[in-house]
């Protein structure tokens, strides 16, 4: 790639990039809704495209407009794989909150991945899945995944020293269960992006009750919930916006 770069002058607005993050995680509950779902300026990022894909994968329909798409869930709001392979690609999101997610259908279900995904570790959330029940299968803890069973809830203890992304999964699949759930997680890292994920739920009206306990994150997630579809705007991504804004403090111009 050859990218040439020429004196310009530099005015006017526009808006910053879509937060891929929370793309993927309202596509995800979007999934288990009762109703229609409508999400507008949605990122085009590869992770979202991989997260519409696995949506589609697990049941639901998906109608691709100007401005955003509809995902219309499956009855009964419980996922139904099609083929039953997801491929997730190079999102580790993605791979952590789907895989959650299709642990709801009771069936079994493939996970693969590509790139440098495909070297990353996802034991926690394989320890996850298996204290709740799953029969999971592995490459010593990477992908591919399968996974067998269907997701019941119970009370399961891990270890967030090496990432929040498969909590975020658990969060959002474990309201669909059968029973109420307890997480506690020590040396919980990236707080934010599951306190992201917290408001998503809290957004659609799923509760889960989240408290410290000497230094230990507990969340308390009743079983059986459910909710309406909505249409959400996804709010636009700081990181991609603090490009814009230094240009915009460069360019001497409104």
């Amino acid at each position: 790639m050859i990218l040439k770069v020429s004196p310009s002058k530099l005015s006017g607005s526009i808006q910053a990039p879509s937060s891929k993050s929370l793309s993927q995680r309202f596509i995800a509950i979007s999934l288990l809704a009762s109703t229609p779902s409508i999400l507008i300026d949605i990122s085009e990022s590869d992770d979202c495209t991989s997260a519409i894909t696995m949506a589609a994968e697990l049941g639901a329909e998906i109608e691709l407009g100007s401005t955003g798409i509809q995902i219309t869930p499956t009855p009964l709001s419980i996922p139904k794989p099609r083929t039953g392979n997801l491929n997730a690609g190079e999102s580790g999101l993605g791979l952590r909150i789907f895989t959650s997610i299709a642990s709801l259908s009771g069936q079994k279900v493939n996970i693969t991945t590509e790139g440098t995904l495909s070297n990353r570790d996802h034991k926690q959330l394989i320890n996850g899945l298996k204290g709740f029940g799953i029969t999971v299968n592995s490459n010593n803890g990477k992908a591919p995944i399968s996974i067998d069973g269907c997701l019941k809830g119970g009370e399961i203890k891990l270890d967030g020293a090496d990432g929040s992304q498969f909590l975020s999964g658990l969060l959002i699949a474990l309201p669909f269960a059968d029973n109420d759930s307890i997480i506690k997680v020590e040396n919980l890292v990236s707080k934010p992006y599951v306190e992201m994920t917290l408001e998503v739920l809290a957004c659609f009206g799923i509760i889960v009750d989240h408290k410290v306990e000497d230094n230990i994150d507990v969340f308390s997630i009743p079983a059986n919930q459910c909710f309406e579809g909505k249409e959400i705007e996804v709010d636009g991504d700081w990181s991609s916006a603090a490009t814009l804004l230094t240009l915009g403090a460069l360019c001497g111009q409104p």
